[in-house]
């Protein structure tokens, strides 16, 4: 996942990057997301906070959507979700959520 690691952790991308570098990771980070159907194998964090460093304000609602089924998906009766690896990955969930809300002024 280094083609993600421009967006997060890095910070090298981001919402005031020239536009046509801002829609190529958009691009890349929805396509890799869709590609894992949003829960990659070694958890939330590593596909998650790329993309909602990036995302359009139009794209949001549907994001979020996307999140909230891969989590129910993924998550056992005791709320803790099993991508099949690691296990403090998950907390990466929790960082995406929390970069779609800083940058809502921004991005949002």
């Amino acid at each position: 996942l280094v083609h993600l690691a421009a967006m997060h952790p890095a910070r090298v991308v981001g919402p005031d990057s020239p536009i046509e570098l801002l829609a190529i990771a958009r691009r890349t980070a929805l396509l890799n997301n869709l590609e894992s159907d949003f829960s990659p194998g070694n958890g939330f964090a590593l596909a998650w906070p790329p993309i909602a460093r990036v995302i359009a304000r139009s794209d949001a609602s549907p994001l979020l959507t996307n999140f909230s089924r891969a989590y129910s998906r993924k998550a056992h009766r005791n709320g803790w979700p099993d991508c099949g690896g690691g296990g403090l990955e998950q907390i990466g969930g929790v960082e995406a959520l929390h970069s779609l809300l800083l940058g809502a002024d921004e991005v949002l």
